[in-house]
Parts: C-alpha cells; structure tokens; sequence
C-alpha cells in the first residue's frame, strides 16, 4: 500500500485546519517546529519533507486567503464599482445578490461579496454598477458547534457584505462574462425544466437534487435531516455516479466507443461542475471518477485511494475553507469506509453493482456515526432503511431528470410526461420519509464530544479492515484493555478529584441564559428569547446549543422575571420536553407549568458541589425588571451574581446582603439605569459579563463600562466575545471566550492541547495496529 499522497493530504488538511483555529501572522516558528518533531516520530523518511511542506502549505494558505481580502479589511463607507453576478436571497425589505467588486474608492480589487440592496426594485443579474455602500464584516457564530454563516460564506470566496438604498445605486449598463452568462443560462433552463410536470413542492426538491439552488419549506429540510438523507439534496458523490452510469449506459446504446464515451462524460461532468460552482463533493467524486476514466483510456491502473487523496489535496489547494465544509468531510469519509472495507473499482463498468446492499449502507454509516453525532446530535436508527429505500427510487429520478433536460429540446410533450413520472417518484420519498419521521423513538441523541470522537474512530478503523475480534490474539485484547483503562482512569481522576463545573453565558442576542453543569446534573437561569419571533431563536440557537452540550434535558430551569428576552423560550423547551423543573416567583408564570416550584429568599438549590442560593426573590419590587431574582452561585472558589434586570432601586435594597462575587452577570444588559456605584462596590467583582445583542436601547451603557472598568473589573460581551464558558474546579476556575476567531498571539494551550491529540491517537493506533507487516511507503 502506498501511502504518500494519503499523508500529503492528511498534513495539508491538518495544516489547514490548525491555520483556521489559530489564524496568526509571522508566529509560524514555533508550529512548524512541533510539526517537524512530530513528522520524524510518525513518518518513513522519504515522506518527512513531502507531509512537512504540505502542513506548511495548509496552514499558510489559509492565512493568506483572509490576509489578501481588501474587503475584510474595511469598516464603514466606500465608493464601490462591480457587477451583479445573481440574486441570493429575497425579502419585503429588499434582496441580497453575490456582487463582483473591481473598484474600491479607485483602487483595483477582484473580489465577491455579499450586496444588500433596499428597495422593491430587483436588478438585473450582469447589472455594472457604481454606489456608496456601507461594508460590515460577516459575524462568527456566537456560540461553538452552531452554524456559521461567516464560514459558510468563507467557503464561496465571501468575506464581507455591502449594503445601500436603491437610490445611492448607479447601472451603468448589463454585461455579465461570458462564463456567468452560460452557468446562468444553464440554470434557468434547468430551472424550468423541472418545473414542468412537476408540482411546486417537488419541483423545489428536483431543483435542489440538480443546482444546489432550492426554496425548500423548513420542514421539509428537518425531514430530511433527520433520516440521515441529506446527502440527496446537497450535490454529491452519489449524485455524480449515478449521472455517469446513466451516461454510460444512454451512449453504449449508441454503439459508441467505451474510450470516447469516457471522454465525453469527463467533459459533460466538468461544464456541470462549473454550472454548480465547484461544489466540494461533487468535484471531489469528479476528479475521482476522471482518473478513473483516464486510466481506463490509457489502459493504465486505478487505484481509488491515491485517486481519493488527490482529490483531497487538489481541493484544499482550491479552497482551503473547506475544512469546514461539513458536505465534504462526510463525503470523504464515506469514500474511506467503502475503501477500506471492499477493495474494488467504484467506476466497474464491466461488472456494475448497485451499491444499495445492507452491508454497505451499515459501514457507511458506522464511519459517520461519530461525525454525524457531532455535527447533528442526532443518528436515526432507521437511516439504513431509509437509505435502502429512498436511494434505488432517487437514482430513477435523477436519470428521468438527466433524460428529461436531454430530450427537452426536440420532443418538449415527453418531457412533460418525464416530469409527471420524476413528480410520482419524488411524491413516493417524501410519503416513505413523512412516515419513517413519525418513529421517533429509534432516533438516538447524543452531545457533542471531539474526545470520544476521536476514541471511537480510532478503535473503528483500527478493528474495521485487519482484524475479526473473535480471532484477535490475547496480546491485542489486553492492550485494548489497557488503553480503556487507562482512559477510564483519566475521566475518573478529572471528574472526581477536580470535581469541575461549567457555567455558560449563551450568546443569545439581546437577552439572558446561562447553562450550568456539575456531573451529570444540569440548570439554567433564564432562557432568552426574541420580541420578534422568539421560536426561531430558540429552534436554531438554544436548542441545537442544549442538544449540543447535554445528553439528557435541563434538570431545572430558574427564570429570573417573565420578560420575553429572559423567558420567551421556556415554552417550547417545556414543549420539547427540555425541561424537568420550572422555578420562579411569578405565580403566574409557574401555574402555565405542570413541574413548576415556587421561589422564595434564601432557597438553596444544590448541584453535586454547587449551590445555587436566591439573595432575594424580588417579590418587593415596584416594576417587572426590580421583581427579578438574584441567585448567587457558588462553586469552590467561584461565585457568580446572577441578577436579572434589576435598576437601581432593587440593587440599592440588596446592598446589606452577601452580593460579594467574583463574577457579576451586568444587570439589565449594561443599561444606564443599573450598576449603580454603591452596588458595584459591595459586589466587587473580577470578571463583569453583560449578555446582550443588537438592540434600540444602547446596550450596554459606556459610563456603566467605564464604572465597570474603574473598579478592576474585566469586562465581557456576548455580542462582541459570543459565549463565555466559565470553568471552575477545586484549584480556581477560569474564563473562556468564544469570539473573536482571530488572534495576534498564538494560543499555546490550543497548540498543546492539538498535540497531545495527535501524539496521542498516533499511539493508540500503533498500539491497535501492531503485530501488521508494514509495507513499504512511497511518494507517488
């Protein structure tokens, strides 16, 4: 087995990936220096300067394609010349199009971007124009492990959105490039196609199978997801084969040449991969499938592995982003398990085989699991069904599809007749998905956790190809039980001799909720929530947070007052069965709630170690922000004061109690009408955190941080630092932000941290893997 390109890979994305996390400038010194100690200890040799110049490579790459964007630069306003390349989104209030800038007050630039336009006014694709235009930079994801919309952009070449009124725009005329005005026209076609003969809901489905382009509901997407079916709608691996086996088989009915079909095909997939802007799975399976091909031209061997690795390393180069293309990595991985447990050609033409078989769909998904876990935290046990049935009835549709936009142009009447027949099957997938959803109960959830990620897959990989456990000697069974041991030993010594506990600051926008953990028991205090439309706060940031963090719902959620942005989500976690206990001093905020507990001063609530006292529990307060509850947490040598929306009244009635805290959660997000001097003084604190997001009120107040600052005390935001993790154990406890990504200094502990990983997994493999005749390894 050769492994050179494999390692190239492998470093070229490690280098990428440490180069996004650490994002630093000139302080390459000390990584490239670990990564040459680590090269000799895991590497042969003749690979040492091959995997240390692909690490360099990714890692420094990265870097540049932020450090050579003029636009994420630039704060504030600017005179800008480009043109309008599509429309990306659409609202009452104006649309959003992916601009091409070539002019920034009068220096040159090339560079895409985001342009919010407001106004009812829609502009032409291939629109030049010239405007003043206000640039922002694109926000991380506040809070870890969600969805982030600045990646996702990163990974299309976007690094900053512009925006101005229909009026501050100039068209001076409409002229898209030649390349643009084909994909366009391409689409557009295809666009149509699909909706003829179609209705609109599985037109909308068929559009999303074919461009990636699509206004599915919400709905349907979750259904979707939830079946572990999401590699049908994203453009992928499967959908490049199943386009070139029926390529295949529609040409040799022609009686044409194997060779120049080949060709053809590599042709036809290469315009259809630029039509689709380079989508990563899909052009990962299109050099795979093109090797093959041209292998098969030059009568020359294939092996898929180099070809999957090349395919790697070919599209990091491109795009080095894509380290966080979820899309890519889970089709990388699925290629590897199909690899590493059949040694065949994917591209057999001479001996074609629906891979539909049960094996199959398990290892797949076996490899997955981990990530999906990670990524979604959620596997629905009935994903092998799911795919055994959907996947056959899917590869008829998109060949009907491909047969359709074929034919459309000289018998128009059966293409419409193709697109009731694609309508049919596309109504038979979403009838199986509707009633696979409603068994809930094989759905396993499960948090986040990169440790036993990597435990997991270590162990997979290692057992999946060399070796059957039954047959497996006595010397591997007790090194896997040391390992084991050794691991448990390391949980044990970690969760019972520190005892730790984590306290999070969600970042929520303008409002309040914080998780608390301590062993296996868990609490909130306030859950947040939005004026304007507090469901979809909570569907795609609280609860893919909690699911994230928590293997089983909120033991206790303490709400503070009944204000919306305090308590507008418990609801639907009460709903969602997220919550078993609901505790509150509002009587009628606790009687909505069958498990609800009435607060009263000085109840004490207790979590393994911690204690969660109510200073007060605001029922004296003459308005809805004074009526909140101070709850005072303690935990070894940590205290928080959690104080709700209290004003200067309530914090002056509190001032002869026990506020002394080492962390203050600001009162009322920062407002000018809190943290008066008095209350600051007796609370004292080190660390001030305010948990705010935009809002009309100027949140936080400037002379509340200068108080704040004045008095020692470091001061934190979630809208500007996302969510703050507070780590407390039986030796101190510290504080962690989320944001910002960039650094000016490197993060040693991260680089620590990312080492001992990779040191240590390397370890375990050998241990796993020992007793293996190890081949020589070469640099193809």
């Amino acid at each position: 087995m050769r492994k050179g390109m494999l390692y190239g890979s492998a470093a070229l994305y490690l280098g990428a990936y440490l180069g996004y996390r650490l994002q630093v400038k000139f302080e390459y010194l000390i990584i490239l220096t670990l990564l040459i100690s680590i090269s000799f200890v895991l590497t042969k040799a003749e690979l040492k300067l091959f995997v240390l110049l692909s690490f360099c490579i990714g890692f420094s790459i990265i870097n540049y394609c932020e450090e050579s964007s003029m636009l994420s630069q630039l704060i504030g306003r600017a005179n800008v010349k480009g043109y309008i390349e599509e429309v990306y989104s659409k609202s009452d209030f104006g649309n959003t199009y992916t601009a091409f800038i070539y002019d920034i007050d009068n220096n040159k630039i090339e560079e895409r971007c985001l342009y919010f336009i407001k106004g009812k006014e829609k502009i032409e694709p291939g629109s030049h124009f010239k405007s003043n235009v206000k640039i922002e930079q694109i926000r991380d994801a506040g809070n870890p492990g969600l969805f982030s919309y600045k990646d996702y952009l990163r990974i299309r070449g976007i690094y900053a959105k512009l925006s101005s009124n229909e009026r501050e725009i100039k068209i001076n005329k409409v002229d898209l490039p030649l390349g643009l005005k084909f994909r366009n026209k391409v689409l557009n076609y295809i666009n149509n196609e699909m909706n003829r003969g179609l209705n609109k809901e599985n037109s909308s489905f068929m559009n999303s199978v074919m461009t990636g382009k699509s206004d599915l509901s919400q709905v349907d997407r979750d259904s979707i997801r939830q079946l572990g079916l999401s590699h049908i709608m994203a453009i992928s691996g499967l959908h490049m084969g199943i386009i070139s086996l029926f390529l295949i088989y529609f040409l040799r009915f022609f009686k044409i040449d194997l060779n120049i079909i080949y060709i053809i095909i590599i042709f036809l997939l290469g315009l259809y991969i630029y039509i689709i802007d380079f989508r990563a799975s899909a052009f990962r399976a299109y050099i795979m499938i093109s090797l093959f091909m041209i292998a098969a031209v030059l009568h020359k061997g294939y092996s898929a592995k180099k070809a999957l690795s090349l395919s790697v390393y070919i599209i990091l180069l491109t795009n080095p982003y894509r380290v966080n293309d979820i899309g890519f990595i889970l089709s990388v991985l699925a290629i590897i398990a199909i690899i590493s447990y059949d040694e065949f050609s994917l591209y057999d033409t001479e001996n074609l085989q629906l891979m539909t078989g049960l094996k199959f769909c398990i290892i797949i998904n076996l490899v997955l699991f981990p990530f999906l876990i990670y990524y979604f935290n959620r596997f629905n046990l009935l994903t092998f069904i799911a795919n055994l049935i959907v996947i056959p009835l899917f590869s008829i549709a998109v060949s009907t599809a491909v047969l359709k936009l074929m034919i459309s142009l000289i018998a128009p009447r059966i293409s419409f007749y193709l697109g009731s027949f694609i309508d049919s099957i596309i109504m038979i997938i979403r009838e199986i998905m509707d009633l696979l959803n409603q068994i809930d109960f094989l759905s396993i959830k499960l948090p986040s956790s990169t440790f036993y990620i990597i435990i997991y897959y270590l162990i997979l990989l290692s057992f999946l190809k060399r070796y059957d456990l039954k047959k497996s000697s006595y010397a591997i069974k007790k090194k896997v039980f040391k390992i084991s041991s050794l691991f448990v030993s390391i949980y044990i010594l970690t969760n019972f001799l520190l005892d730790p506990a984590i306290i999070d600051f969600i970042d929520i926008g303008q409002g309040d909720a914080a998780l608390i953990r301590s062993g296996k028991y868990s609490a909130m205090i306030d859950t947040g929530g939005s004026y304007d439309d507090e469901e979809r706060l909570y569907k795609y940031t609280l609860r893919p947070y909690l699911e994230k963090q928590l293997s089983n719902k909120v033991d206790m959620v303490i709400i503070s007052h009944d204000d919306l942005d305090h308590s507008g989500n418990l609801e639907y976690m009460y709903r969602d069965g997220l919550v078993d206990l609901v505790v509150s001093s509002d009587y009628e905020l606790n009687k909505r709630y069958l498990n609800s507990f009435d607060l009263y001063t000085d109840d004490v609530f207790r979590l393994n170690n911690m204690s969660l006292k109510t200073v007060t529990d605001g029922r004296k307060g003459d308005s809805t922000n004074d009526r909140s509850n101070i709850i005072k947490l303690s935990h070894h040598k940590l205290e928080i004061l959690f104080t709700g929306d209290i004003e200067s009244e309530a914090e002056r009635r509190v001032l002869n109690h026990d506020i002394k805290a080492e962390v203050l959660k600001v009162p009322h997000h920062g407002s000018q009408s809190s943290s008066t001097p008095d209350f600051l003084d007796s609370v004292s604190p080190k660390y001030a955190i305010i948990s705010v997001g935009k809002n009309n009120y100027s949140h936080p107040n400037e002379d509340v941080i200068r108080r704040l600052e004045d008095r020692g005390a470091t001061v934190y935001r979630t809208d500007t630092d996302g969510r703050i993790r507070i780590i407390s154990h039986r030796l101190g406890y510290y504080l962690k932000k989320n944001l910002p990504k960039r650094r000016n200094r490197i993060n040693y502990l991260e680089i620590f941290e990312f080492v001992i990983i990779l040191i240590s997994s390397h370890i375990i493999y050998k241990f796993m893997t020992s007793g293996d005749d190890n081949e020589d390894i070469k640099l193809y």
